[in-house]
């Protein structure tokens, strides 16, 4: 075989059969899906019907030296997936109520690493939503942070006003605000 038709080919040692996922061809993956290892020469952990929630959390668990990765199936926007009791929950929100204690109400989960999946107990503080907003990346965090207004004015005591409208809080600065005023009544 030539080195192109090997890329096309199964990751697994001896198999000649077609990529489907994960470098691996479609039966190597059910098998590292279903067992956690597509080779056969691992020990197979059959079946984790009954097995504790922890238990089975822990088999879908990579542990690193700083995160532990979620190897199990993924929501939509990132986050790991377990189901329990017939639904599906966030993966690290069932780890911090394994190893922590229950998420008090009112509070969700904040990965202080910023991995979404991540399931170390130690990376995840349980925060209100406004907080977690706050710290994360999105258009909230990142105007939290910033210091000054677009035209460079800092963002102090002296220079910014407040304005809370429908549930949200702005910031805005004075100096803009009166230039603003001056160039309408002009």
């Amino acid at each position: 075989m030539t080195i192109s038709q090997t890329k096309n080919r199964c990751s697994v040692r001896r198999c000649t059969n077609p990529l489907s996922c994960r470098t691996l061809c479609k039966s190597h993956y059910a098998r590292w899906w279903k067992h956690g290892s597509a080779r056969e020469e691992v020990p197979i952990k059959r079946h984790l019907h009954g097995a504790s929630l922890k238990e089975r959390l822990l088999f879908r668990t990579k542990k690193t030296k700083g995160c532990w990765l979620w190897l199990g199936g993924c929501s939509s926007d990132g986050y790991g997936s377990i189901g329990v009791n017939g639904k599906a929950k966030g993966a690290h929100q069932v780890a911090y109520e394994i190893f922590v204690r229950p998420i008090p109400v009112g509070k969700e989960i904040d990965h202080l690493c910023r991995n979404r999946i991540c399931v170390n107990p130690k990376h995840m503080e349980a925060v209100t939503h406004k907080e977690n907003s706050r710290r994360g990346g999105g258009p909230i965090g990142r105007n939290s942070k910033k210091l000054r207004c677009r035209q460079g004015h800092p963002f102090n005591s002296e220079n910014t006003r407040i304005y809370k409208r429908k549930g949200s809080t702005e910031r805005i600065c004075r100096k803009c605000e009166r230039r603003r005023g001056k160039r309408r009544s002009r």
